[in-house]
């Protein structure tokens, strides 16, 4: 069922868009260190027994860590960084700052699919 509903088109593009800034992230060590300096060492990744609760879980978590993803995307350290200028670096920046519908959309993703999750996560534990 989670899979049919990552299927739908808002869901679909939101959860790329997700996989590419999670992605850009944990590919890079400096990246990571500095988004857990911002995040206080919380992970946005978030294992579960099945790879779509995983996917919904570590959107759930990256929606909790939005204020500072986003802080660590403005500040200076950042923006002094070589990876400030990589495509990669562009592309994750651009997406948590400046991309109207992603937030709105992942908020969309997660009350969608919350019940399911919680099922899914109980039954799990």
């Amino acid at each position: 069922m989670l899979e049919d509903i990552g299927k739908l088109k808002v869901c679909d593009q939101t959860l790329s868009l997700a996989r590419q800034v999670g992605k850009f992230i944990y590919g890079h060590c400096w990246v990571l260190s500095m988004m857990r300096s911002f995040t206080k060492n919380s992970e946005l990744l978030c294992p579960a027994i099945t790879r779509f609760v995983t996917t919904y879980l570590t959107l759930q978590s990256l929606y909790k860590q939005k204020q500072p993803l986003q802080a660590m995307f403005s500040s200076e350290k950042w923006a002094s960084s070589s990876w400030a200028r990589k495509v990669e670096g562009v592309k994750a920046r651009a997406t948590v700052l400046f991309d109207p519908k992603f937030w709105p959309n992942v908020v969309f993703c997660i009350k969608s699919t919350i019940p399911l999750v919680s099922v899914l996560r109980e039954i799990d534990s």
